[in-house]
């Protein structure tokens, strides 16, 4: 309503609250998404080096005289040698699980708060300027009808002056009673049309 009355001129400089709003939205979805996968990738580091841990310890050699003089072979200490690195390896899966806590989701979840933050105080002080533009809007409305009903009534009495002062019966006197603001605004032009 208010936009039919201002004209295609507001159509172009208005605002765009609710693309904006669209679309900062969507790009905190996006980074609470990516921090989403980030927790359950390290969930899933954590239980794959836990799993891994797990085999590694299952298949130890026990300590007893046996299995040691059988570790003395090749392809037993290779296997040994294996177990131990799939020990180390889950270790690296752990540290991975560690850094992807401590560093990316702790870092996502305090930008994502200061995002959620920052938006909010931002719409909030548009909106603001936007009530203030459309009570503006509204204040101009006012004194545009304001200002027409005053230029009508001026012509009106304009008007009447002007019949009054051609009619020869009604005095100079009897004008200036009727309309004394418009005798005034027109006598200083009347005496100059007569001094030229």
């Amino acid at each position: 309503m208010m936009e039919e009355r201002m004209g295609n001129c507001w159509s172009y400089t208005k605002d765009q609250f609710d693309n904006l709003e669209k679309h900062t939205q969507s790009g905190i979805e996006f980074v609470e998404r990516y921090s989403k996968f980030v927790k359950e990738r390290s969930e899933i580091e954590i239980s794959y080096a836990k799993q891994i841990r797990n085999l590694s310890k299952k298949y130890q050699p026990k300590k007893n005289s046996r299995e040691e003089e059988e570790n003395k072979y090749t392809s037993c200490r290779a296997f040994l040698s294996t177990l131990n690195e799939l020990n180390d390896y889950a270790g690296q899966h752990e540290v991975i699980a560690e850094n992807l806590t401590s560093q990316i989701i702790t870092e996502l979840s305090r930008y994502l708060t200061e995002l959620k933050a920052e938006r909010k105080s931002h719409f909030h002080d548009g909106r603001k300027a936007q009530q203030q533009i459309e009570s503006s809007w509204k204040l101009l409305e006012a004194s545009k009808r304001r200002f027409e009903r005053d230029c009508k009534e001026a012509d009106r009495a304009q008007q009447y002056f002007e019949r009054m002062d051609a009619d020869i019966n009604v005095t100079k006197a009897d004008v200036e009673k009727v309309c004394p603001v418009i005798a005034l605004l027109l006598t200083p032009n009347q005496s100059q049309a007569s001094a030229l």
